[in-house]
């Protein structure tokens, strides 16, 4: 495994008839946080290398609720994600191709262009070459926070990548359906 994910969720506390709600986001300070813990077990362990010299770290979005987002911004001319589209692929006919059906886009020779496009203004947001916050809204909706801290070690580096496969072992994981 080389990258590792962590997802943020805020707490709610339910009192009486009120509520109160703690905001979990990823910031730089969260970046700043986590190459510390790194550089600490790599210190601990008498190595040489720091946090910068196995990992990239970022804050990346949730891709598929990013891309709904995008979607949505498309269809206002003025939006940062259609301005960017336009400038990816200026030929594209967009108003045509959103004024398709879903099954009409499925079958459409347009489609892997109009996904590999989408998919390369959600990068340009994560690596923050455009804005991710845009006319059509935050990326957080009540409560509901998208972005998340990347962890990716880079090409070659073995600790790295043991590092990765370690900490995403301490996550146990379980599914449960309650209804």
């Amino acid at each position: 495994m080389t990258t590792l994910l962590l997802h943020f969720h805020s707490f709610v506390d339910v009192i009486t008839n009120s509520s109160t709600v703690i905001y979990c986001q990823c910031t730089n300070g969260t970046i700043t946080t986590a190459k510390k813990l790194v550089d600490s077990i790599l210190k601990a362990s008498k190595s040489n290398k720091t946090a910068d010299d196995l990992f990239e770290f970022r804050i990346v979005g949730d891709k598929d609720y990013e891309l709904d987002r995008i979607c949505d911004a498309l269809e206002d001319k003025e939006s940062v994600a259609y301005k960017e589209f336009k400038k990816l692929v200026p030929t594209f006919d967009l108003e045509k191709y959103l004024s398709l059906s879903w099954s009409e886009k499925e079958a459409s020779k347009e489609k892997v262009i109009f996904n590999n496009t989408t998919d390369a203004i959600f990068e340009k947001m994560n690596n923050k070459q455009i804005a991710r916050h845009d006319n059509w809204g935050l990326t957080e909706e009540y409560g509901y926070n998208t972005e998340k801290l990347e962890m990716k070690a880079k090409d070659g580096s073995e600790i790295g990548k043991e590092i990765v496969s370690a900490l995403h072992e301490i996550f146990d994981y379980d599914g449960h359906y309650d209804g």
